[in-house]
């Protein structure tokens, strides 16, 4: 007990010492100012303008440099993230990629621009079962971890109805599968 007693003695004279030595003081802020003297300049190490152009010269040596391609508009609005399905006077609004089967005699049903009226799934679903059915596929299937069945997709194939993945009973996009 008395040996653990020396310890915390000579702990606490170690920490008080410690605590009134001279620290310097840090300077708070960004700039020249506390950058340390011996850090060296921040671009020492760039390239210059001419060395990079002398570089591209010596790389196309003689060769023709390519045109420059106007950019490709590329549409990120929900008509371009979507398939629209017409039918019944209704329209509806399915992920792309959702449509998993559309029979040739069906492909009329999927269009570019939709008319008529927007309508829900489940209501679109309803009045049109005549020609679409749903496909539940598991968590697996939407990420692509497992491909859909074969035998699955080559009965839906042999079918004349369009297909449409759900996931808990909404449409869902799922990775393309090959045919």
């Amino acid at each position: 007990m008395k040996h653990h007693l020396h310890i915390l003695g000579l702990l606490a004279a170690t920490c008080s010492v410690l605590h009134g030595a001279d620290v310097p003081e840090r300077k708070p802020g960004t700039g020249l100012a506390v950058v340390p003297k011996d850090a060296g300049h921040p671009t020492i190490d760039s390239t210059t303008d001419e060395q990079l152009t002398a570089r591209r010269q010596a790389s196309v040596a003689g060769q023709e440099l390519p045109k420059p391609m106007p950019p490709q508009p590329q549409g990120f609005g929900l008509l371009e993230m979507s398939t629209p399905l017409e039918g019944g006077g209704e329209f509806i609004l399915l992920p792309k990629d959702s449509v998993i089967w559309c029979p040739p005699g069906l492909r009329s049903h999927m269009v570019s621009s939709p008319s008529g009226k927007f309508t829900d799934w489940l209501t679109f679903f309803s009045a049109n079962r005549a020609w679409i059915t749903t496909m539940d596929v598991t968590h697996d299937q939407i990420t692509g971890k497992t491909p859909l069945h074969p035998d699955t997709m080559e009965r839906y194939r042999k079918g004349n109805l369009l297909v449409v993945a759900t996931f808990q009973g909404g449409p869902i996009s799922i990775p393309t599968q090959t045919p």
